[in-house]
């Protein structure tokens, strides 16, 4: 018998960050870099300082929100923004090995050529009796500046954290002293003046060539993030830099459509591929900052899920204020495959910054946890179900269906194996035998009603028309290898999509058996349903143990 316990293990790369009882606090260390002459927006630090810190839209009150106050990051005393510092070299100096970039803002252009291009001393690759020319392994020249970093970025990076090491000590971060920051103990971003936001991950630095460890205060640190951006902020950088310290504090996975990754069955996140969370998730919502998928909290422990292990009645409130989620599994295939089910209520959360047209409801979440799907997993294992996955007369998705709501008869159908539009099989159509109905109308306490195939030797019930009623020679089985289910003969209902009961015909239960068989033949072939009684044995259904016609 799993436990909700079982579903929040580790995987993925993914694990807990911060609990009610014992909440994970990570300093956050701002520093602030201005490229020196490239013309940029200055850097402000009490703006930043409201980014990252504000009471109100800012970096830690989206980490406070979403993990239901579990993981909280933490300024720096006296220095919560470091900076801003002008940058030791001209700018050009920090983008040499993107030619491209430096004439565009050099010349205007990107292939014009004009005096301060031809002037600039910091060329890739430089003249072959230049003391900064350097030829990697493969023959490669690249400009090797005086600090030994082939990449102007990696050096910029290293120069502002030795920059900051002026105003803090990084060894107070060391809290196991073991001589080394890992983004359990410290979390570095690089804010560098840009007119529009961007950001991203990057391992630092001693030096390239040759390799060393970045080293400040006698620890060394080895990845920070960095932030693009001028003032004054708005909700897109909240939502940019929100992403890049997650992706650094959690080993958030990115969700957006990818269209360089390409996989042996074909499997590509496109943008028109309606399982793409869009505006449910913040590596997907185009610069909003909205709530991330519920995976992703369930692994951080930033849930408290229940779990659907009998058919009943759940009700859930908002999981942005609450945390609230259902998980609907199969005892059959345990945490290899389930669903999460959200009730995305915007109300005053960071969800309220989703666009209209998703309207209020219930997200419905498809999760695999296979190794094999490892590489890139949250585009390949983390999947919204939404209410109509159909494409509209343009080839895009209908936005307005991607939450089930009550009060639309389109977004509230109930759903099974065989429901259409969507559907609740897991991959490759394995029936999953799960069901969701009456679901309420939008609003921030919903119920479902959820049915769920019965546990290994537990008694169940169906009841139905027969679709297939099929003797066949002792001993030869029925359904997948892998959940063969025992019969002489079988028997299928129009209302169990991806189930079969079986029949003895032989052995002990024979007399009875046959006596089972001739109602169900009787009430096949007078097109009457039936209601048969049967011990659970496998995925595919079970051993029938009694029938009666319902008529």
């Amino acid at each position: 018998m799993v436990t909700v316990g079982d579903f929040k293990e580790p995987f993925y790369g993914l694990k807990r960050q911060g609990s009610d009882a014992d909440p994970k606090r990570v300093p956050l260390v701002v520093i602030a870099w201005q490229p020196r002459g490239k013309g940029e927006p200055p850097l402000s630090a009490s703006q930043l300082r409201d980014l990252f810190f504000g009471s109100t839209q800012s970096v830690a009150q989206w980490f406070e929100e979403n993990s239901q106050g579990r993981f909280r990051l933490v300024p720096h005393p006296s220095h919560p923004v470091i900076g801003p510092m002008q940058s030791v070299y001209p700018w050009p100096f920090y983008w040499r090995n993107d030619p491209q970039y430096v004439r565009k803002h050099l010349c205007g252009g990107a292939d014009v050529f004009c005096d301060d291009w031809q002037q600039n001393p910091y060329k890739v690759p430089p003249p072959k009796d230049d003391p900064h020319h350097h030829a990697d392994r493969d023959g490669k020249a690249w400009y090797l500046d005086d600090e030994g970093y082939i990449g102007g970025h990696r050096h910029s990076w290293a120069e502002a954290i030795r920059g900051a090491a002026r105003h803090i000590n990084f060894s107070d971060f060391d809290r196991n002293n073991d001589g080394s920051l890992s983004t359990d103990d410290c979390l570095v971003v690089i804010v560098k003046a840009q007119d529009s936001n961007f950001g991203t991950r990057r391992s630092v630095s001693g030096s390239d060539v040759p390799p060393t460890d970045l080293e400040v205060d006698g620890v060394t640190i080895d990845v920070v993030c960095e932030y693009y951006g001028s003032a004054p902020h708005d909700h897109d950088d909240v939502a940019v830099a929100t992403e890049e310290v997650l992706h650094l504090a959690a080993n958030l996975a990115d969700q957006y459509p990818d269209r360089t990754q390409q996989y042996p069955h074909g499997n590509v996140r496109r943008d028109d591929d309606p399982r793409r969370p869009g505006q449910l998730a913040l590596t997907d919502a185009g610069h909003n900052p909205v709530h991330i998928d519920p995976y992703h909290k369930l692994k951080w422990g930033w849930l408290d899920p229940q779990l659907a292990d009998r058919s009943g009645t759940y009700t859930l409130r908002p999981v942005s204020t609450t945390g609230d989620a259902l998980i609907l599994y199969s005892p059959y295939f345990g945490t290899n495959e389930f669903f999460l089910l959200e009730n995305r209520w915007r109300g005053e959360s960071y969800d309220r910054f989703r666009h209209d047209r998703y309207g209020e409801g219930l997200a419905l979440w498809h999760c695999i946890q296979d190794s094999e799907l490892a590489n890139n997993w949250a585009r390949r294992a983390v999947h919204l179900k939404r209410p109509d996955p159909r494409l509209d007369s343009d080839g895009q998705i209908r936005v307005d269906r991607t939450l089930f709501d009550g009060s639309d008869p389109a977004r509230s159908y109930d759903l099974h194996d065989d429901s259409y539009p969507q559907n609740l099989r897991f991959r490759n159509g394995r029936a999953s035998r799960i069901r969701i109905r009456n679901i309420s109308p939008a609003g921030p306490e919903m119920t479902v009603d959820v049915e769920v195939p019965p546990n290994k030797g537990e008694i169940g019930e169906a009841e139905g028309q027969i679709q297939m009623l099929r003797a066949h020679e002792h001993g030869t089985g029925y359904g997948p290898t892998a959940h063969r289910l025992d019969g002489d003969c079988i028997v299928t209902l129009d209302t169990e999509p991806g189930t079969a009961f079986g029949v003895a015909l032989t052995g002990a239960r024979a007399p009875a058996g046959r006596e089972m068989f001739d109602v169900l033949r009787d009430a096949f072939q007078a097109r009457e349903p039936v209601r048969i009684e049967y011990t659970a044995t496998s995925a595919v259904g079970g051993s029938v143990i009694r029938v009666r016609k319902s008529t």
